[in-house]
């Protein structure tokens, strides 16, 4: 058996490994619910901080 690597045969490698990175670095962007989701619960968590300081202040 001939093992000897060609340049065609690392050509066709090195395609499929730029196929397959390509295919695993593309960038699927969230649903918008998820990002309205997102800061919705953000301002929740913000004003129950806020309110917690305001009543460690007040009472």
């Amino acid at each position: 058996m001939n093992d000897e690597r060609t340049t065609e045969s690392l050509e066709g490698a090195r395609e499929r490994y730029d196929a397959a990175r390509e295919e695993e670095t593309r960038y699927t962007p969230r649903p918008r619910w998820h990002v309205v989701m997102a800061w919705v619960l953000l301002a929740i968590v913000v004003l129950g901080v806020l309110n917690i300081c305001y009543m460690q202040i007040t009472a």
